[in-house]
């Protein structure tokens, strides 16, 4: 039964991108409900027969916000199993563990890319937006160095740039300044 719901969550995925496209996909309501009505193993599940679809996709664009993270992630991994001779008996599976601490809305956003790079073979980019205000002019990545693992990128727009990847260490001053700066401005770079 679980299969059976997969199997329909990935066709109404897939038909919903080819008729409506993916911002009419994102702004459905009733795909977002039916998203969120499937359980962690089932989104899984529908996640990694995309990511395995989309296995040999190209990708040209860095992964800058979330749902594109994800995507880029997921492409990679399968990848990698399918190139490694050692897993190669093994059913390829994104681990439901780590998915769990990805929003659902996040996880939706993943599928609909990885629809997409597995029919045109090529993943979509990210929207060229900021990632704090989200605004669309003067953007600029910004990396961000991990412990361990791959380092994090972003866009983020001139004003934003300059305010550190922790909200928690925007000193006061600069935070007060950044509420008085009327909106039309901080765009206008």
């Amino acid at each position: 039964m679980a299969e059976k719901r997969e199997l329909a969550l990935l066709r109404l995925l897939a038909e919903w991108v080819e008729g409506v496209g993916v911002e009419g996909v994102l702004g459905s309501e009733f795909l977002r409900g039916t998203w969120d009505g499937a359980d962690g193993e089932q989104r899984a599940a529908v996640l990694t027969r995309l990511a395995w679809r989309a296995r040999h996709a190209e990708v040209r664009h860095r992964g800058t916000h979330d749902a594109s993270r994800v995507a880029v992630w997921a492409v990679q991994e399968a990848a990698v199993w399918h190139r490694a001779s050692t897993l190669a008996d093994a059913s390829f599976r994104l681990p439901v563990g780590q998915l769990a601490w990805i929003a659902s809305e996040v996880q939706m956003e993943a599928a609909v890319r990885l629809v997409v790079a597995g029919r045109t073979g090529v993943l979509p980019p990210a929207p060229y937006r900021c990632a704090v205000c989200g605004t669309d002019r003067c953007l600029q990545v910004r990396s961000y160095e991990r412990g361990s693992g791959p380092g994090r990128e972003e866009l983020r727009c001139a004003v934003c740039a300059g305010l550190p990847a922790d909200p928690e260490e925007i000193p006061e001053a600069v935070d007060a300044i950044c509420r008085r700066v009327p909106r039309s401005r901080a765009e206008g770079c």
